[in-house]
């Protein structure tokens, strides 16, 4: 039924340590490598530091599932003057090139749809030129 995970790594070594956990990168679409950043707003926090995923990653991983709340998210961080277009799709074009190479090149024709939209619907500008895999 569920799909069963390998564990996240750790990568603290030593007791006390801040431990950065990584998720496996071949869960998602993101680009390569995918962009985080530190909120400087919680820089008091003493155990841990808090990064969070780029703006423009966030909104090409979610051209992967694009379900209704994805297309919503994208909407609203598009809106609010976040992301810009062709940093969009720079990442896109990262991301794509690391599936390329496998089986989940199958999907690539409907993240670049999901691509198309985006930029017709929500930058009003024509689609982007992305090469896929000549066996697609």
């Amino acid at each position: 039924m569920f799909e069963e995970y390998p564990p996240l790594e750790d990568t603290a070594t030593q007791p006390g340590e801040c431990a950065r956990v990584k998720v496996p990168l071949h869960w998602a679409f993101l680009p390569h490598p995918p962009r985080y950043r530190a909120l400087p707003e919680l820089d008091a926090l003493r155990s841990f530091r808090v990064e969070a995923l780029d703006v423009v990653d966030a909104v090409v991983s979610k051209l992967k599932r694009f379900s209704p709340a994805d297309q919503d998210d994208v909407a609203a961080m598009v809106e609010h003057g976040l992301v810009d277009h062709g940093a969009m799709v720079a990442q896109f074009r990262s991301a794509a090139h690391g599936f390329a190479g496998d089986a989940r090149a199958e999907d690539l024709p409907r993240y670049v749809r999901n691509l198309h939209r985006v930029e017709r619907d929500l930058f009003g500008v024509g689609p982007s030129e992305i090469e896929l895999p000549d066996w697609i």
